[in-house]
């Protein structure tokens, strides 16, 4: 991705590229950055996103749409949910964007009841992003929600990655940025999570959630790009005598930041 268009919240056509190039199917794009936008622009957005052969959640074309989306596999089916914090209302003047409140959680969640999901999924960006830890309301925000019978809750509350684990699922505050705002060694750092969902029998399902940590830093080969690394293959196989795709000094980096995510 070329640099002078990687900090843009606009984000270029060839984003949508990349991302289907390597897999991407579903995108999130209930954001803080699209709550921003005008109608024609969300529309132009998900025009965009199908153009590329890929679905969308979070934000939706017109009012009859649905507000979730329904992945089906293996003959396992997943609801994935996507909303805004409910600091954001005031800015959704059109009605496309899903705002997260108790009361649209559960009117959404009655309606996957009647699709007979195996799991599900929640994404939400709330306005208290970039702080160093989740805030104690948002951990409590998050916990209520999980006790939904959500599955998998993700998160941004914080740059620095968080995660909660216990017997009724599994809370990521953050993964991170991935590809935007590299500004400081806490942006630099983030995780791409695996959730795998197992059937066990004909009723229940086991799910099971990993990661692997990533880093961003310029191309050595072309210095007007960003590269994405994987962090515990760099540094596990690092050998500062063989030309590899970090620097001696990214490596030294990089050992200094790892820790900061945690496992």
């Amino acid at each position: 991705m070329n640099k002078e268009k990687y900090n843009d919240s606009s984000a270029p056509e060839e984003v949508l590229k990349e991302l289907k190039k390597i897999g991407i199917d579903l995108m999130v794009v209930s954001t803080e950055n699209i709550v921003k936008s005008n109608s024609s622009d969300i529309k132009a957005t998900l025009s965009n996103i199908k153009k590329y052969d890929m679905e969308y959640v979070g934000v939706k074309a017109d009012l009859d749409a649905k507000d979730y989306y329904i992945l089906e596999k293996d003959g396992i089916k997943v609801a994935i949910l996507a909303y805004v914090g409910e600091d954001y209302e005031k800015s959704n003047k059109n009605g496309l964007i899903n705002i997260y409140s108790a009361d649209n959680l559960e009117r959404d969640l009655k309606k996957i009841r009647k699709e007979k999901v195996d799991a599900t999924i929640l994404f939400i960006d709330t306005l208290k992003s970039g702080i160093s830890n989740p805030s104690k309301d948002k951990k409590q925000l998050l916990q209520s929600i999980l006790n939904k019978n959500i599955d998998v809750i993700i998160s941004n509350d914080s740059v620095i990655q968080k995660n909660y684990k216990d017997s009724k699922g599994y809370i990521e505050y953050s993964l991170g940025n991935f590809i935007g705002e590299q500004e400081n060694e806490d942006s630099d750092i983030s995780k791409l999570l695996k959730v795998t969902i197992m059937r066990e029998d004909k009723t229940n399902t086991k799910i099971k959630t990993e990661y692997d940590k990533t880093f961003v830093a310029l191309s050595n080969l072309d210095k007007s790009k960003y590269k994405i690394v994987d962090l515990k293959k760099e540094l596990d196989g690092y050998n500062e005598n063989v030309q590899g795709s970090i620097t001696k000094a990214e490596h030294e980096y990089l050992l200094k930041i790892g820790s900061k995510i945690s496992d």
